[in-house]
């Protein structure tokens, strides 16, 4: 079932991550990360949790968007959310911002 409004984690380039509330709706999510979404599963799942998926800017290559933070695979440009996801549905961010931030260095990411 669809959420109306979803707790997900927003980085900008040269920003601290913050936590916020955006209704769950494509144009707000393209809003969030300037352009088309492209997500990236970043964690399955466990215990019936949902995924976690980095939501980035599909072209924030081609389009020259600021360094956001690099990790294993390189670098990640423009701005990001972290969402969960159950399906083909975003949801909430499976992790409080803590425990996101612990995971993301464990696995290399440099915020």
């Amino acid at each position: 079932m669809r959420k109306e409004c979803i707790r997900v984690y927003y980085k900008r380039p040269k920003k601290n991550m913050v936590d916020v509330k955006i209704p769950n709706e494509l144009e707000w999510l393209q809003g969030a990360v300037e352009g088309y979404i492209e997500p990236v599963t970043m964690k399955h799942g466990e215990n019936g949790m949902p995924d976690l998926v980095m939501l980035c800017n599909e072209e924030g290559v081609l389009k020259k968007m600021d360094p956001n933070f690099g990790w294993l695979y390189g670098e990640v440009v423009g701005p990001v959310l972290f969402v969960g996801a159950e399906g083909e549905e975003f949801t909430d961010c499976p992790m409080n911002k803590k425990e996101l931030e612990a995971w993301l260095r464990k696995i290399g990411v440099r915020i």
